[in-house]
């Protein structure tokens, strides 16, 4: 799952045992996304597919139940460049 927001990135633990770790809503949105049962691939919320520049198309896919958030979460699933322009080829001719 590819997700944007805030996140803590960094070493967490004591002086003898630590680790390097990333943390936060989004970092955790993104597992629930690898692991939804809809996932064939890639998986992106709102503000992935709001960010994306005109060259990337998405399917909207129903809403998703994350743990930890109040509402479902709006999910999409990225268009391979060479399916969509496949598809325009198709109804022009």
């Amino acid at each position: 799952g590819a997700t944007a927001g805030k996140a803590y990135c960094g070493v967490v633990g004591g002086v003898h045992r630590h680790e390097f770790a990333v943390m936060g809503a989004p970092v955790n949105l993104a597992a629930r996304l690898m692991t939804a049962r809809d996932n064939n691939g890639i998986l992106v919320d709102e503000t992935v597919q709001a960010g994306a520049d005109s060259r990337f198309n998405f399917k909207r896919l129903p809403p998703v139940n994350a743990k930890g958030y109040d509402k479902p979460v709006l999910i999409f699933e990225p268009i391979p460049i060479h399916d969509e322009y496949n598809r325009l080829k198709r109804n022009r001719f």
